[in-house]
C-alpha cells in the first residue's frame, strides 16, 4: 500500500460493504432475507432468523439463517436444485452444499437412516488447547471420569477459607474462555454435563473464584475432552401429537445476593397427518436468572419460571403451526416436580 500511495497520506472511502464493518451482519441478513422471501419462502413470525417453504407436494423446506451461516433443511430434492440455481444466479457463486449439509456453527450432523447424532468435535478441540498444561490439583479430585467428583456441589458452595484461597481476578479472563467454550459444547451436545455447568458457573465471576472452584472447572473441561467421543443422540420416535413442559427453580441460589435460579424443559413429538412418517420429537431448554426482590421465595421463584416456561411452549407451539406440524392437544405444565 505504501509503494502505491507513495508516502502520501490517504483516505480510503468503502463504497459498498465489506465482512468485518459495524453493519455489515445487518446489511447482509436484510440481503439474504429478500433473497429467501423472492424465491417463495415466509419468513417465521415466531423466529425471525427461520424461513419456511411448502411445495405443492406437501414437502417442507425450511432455511435457518444465523448471520453469514445457514442451515439447509429440504425434502424434496428438486426444490433444492432450483434453489441451488438460484443463488448461483444472485451470488455468482455456488453455496457450499458440503458444509450446509454436515456443519453449522460449530455443531456437526451425521445421520445414520433415522438417527441423527450432533457433536461438537472442533470446539472440544478448541477446549483441549485452552487446557494444555492445566489440571486439578493432586489430592483434590483430580481424576476426570466424571463432570464432578462427590461431594462437589456443597464444597463449591463453601467458598473461600483454609486451604481454599480466593484466586485474583486476574485469573477470570482464562476461567470464562474454558468456561464459555465448554458451555457451548455442552449446551448443543453433552446434557450429561450441563449439571456442572451450571454449578461451576455461578463460582466464576469476581470475588467467588476459588481455587477449589478452578479445580473443577478443569476437571470438567478435560471430562468433556477425554469423552469426545460421546455425542448426542436423536432417534425416531413414535408419532404423536403431544408435548409436556417441566419447570423448576431453587430459590435464593444465584449468584447475586437474593437472586434465583429456575430452567425449564419442553419434550415434543408431533407427527403430520400427511407425512405418516415424519415426526419431529426433542427437547426444548430454558435457563433463567431470577432477579432479587422478585424471586425472594421458593413460590415467587417458581411462579416466575413458570411464566419463562409457558413463554417456551407458546412461542413452540406457534412454530409446530408454522411448519404445518401444529399441536392437536393441550400442553400440561408441570411445575416443581408436580
Amino acid at each position: 500500500f505504501d509503494a502505491v500511495q507513495g508516502g502520501r497520506p490517504m483516505v480510503l472511502q468503502i463504497v459498498g460493504n465489506v465482512p468485518g464493518l459495524q453493519n455489515a451482519g445487518a446489511m447482509w441478513a436484510e440481503e439474504f432475507k429478500g433473497f429467501l422471501l423472492d424465491f417463495g419462502f415466509t419468513q417465521s413470525i415466531t423466529d425471525r432468523r427461520l424461513f419456511h417453504l411448502t411445495d405443492e407436494g406437501g414437502l417442507l423446506f425450511i432455511v435457518g439463517a444465523f448471520v453469514d451461516d445457514c442451515k439447509v433443511v429440504v425434502q424434496s430434492e428438486s426444490k433444492a436444485a432450483e434453489f441451488t440455481k438460484a443463488w448461483e444466479e444472485r451470488y455468482r457463486d455456488p453455496p457450499d452444499v458440503e458444509a450446509t449439509a454436515r456443519d453449522f456453527l460449530g455443531l456437526k450432523y451425521t445421520r445414520v437412516g433415522s438417527t441423527i447424532t450432533i457433536s461438537c468435535n472442533k470446539a472440544t478441540d478448541d477446549l483441549a488447547e485452552k487446557l494444555d498444561g492445566l489440571a486439578p490439583r493432586v489430592g483434590a479430585g483430580a481424576q476426570c471420569t466424571t463432570p464432578l467428583p462427590e461431594k462437589a456441589l456443597s464444597l463449591l458452595e463453601l467458598g473461600a477459607g483454609p486451604g481454599n484461597q480466593l484466586l485474583p481476578d486476574s485469573v477470570l479472563p482464562r476461567a470464562r474462555s474454558i468456561l464459555g467454550l465448554a458451555g457451548w459444547v455442552v449446551c448443543h451436545a453433552r446434557p450429561d454435563a450441563m449439571l456442572a455447568f451450571v454449578a461451576i458457573a455461578r463460582r466464576v465471576s469476581p470475588g467467588r473464584l476459588t481455587e477449589y472452584a478452578w479445580d473443577r472447572l478443569v476437571q470438567w473441561g478435560t471430562y468433556l475432552v477425554t469423552t469426545k467421543g460421546a455425542h448426542l443422540t436423536m432417534r425416531k420416535a413414535a408419532a404423536g401429537t403431544g408435548a409436556d413442559c417441566y419447570s423448576d427453580s431453587s430459590a435464593l441460589n444465584g449468584p447475586v445476593p437474593g437472586s434465583s435460579y429456575g430452567g425449564a424443559c419442553l419434550q415434543y413429538s408431533t407427527g403430520d397427518p400427511k407425512l405418516p412418517d415424519t415426526v419431529i420429537s426433542g427437547a426444548i431448554w430454558a435457563r433463567c436468572l431470577v432477579p432479587p426482590k422478585l424471586g425472594d421465595s421458593s413460590a415467587a421463584a417458581e411462579l416466575i419460571m413458570a411464566t419463562v416456561a409457558t413463554k417456551e411452549v407458546m412461542a413452540y407451539r406457534m412454530q409446530a403451526e408454522e411448519l404445518g406440524h401444529g399441536l392437536r392437544v393441550p400442553t400440561p405444565l408441570y411445575l416443581d416436580a408436580n
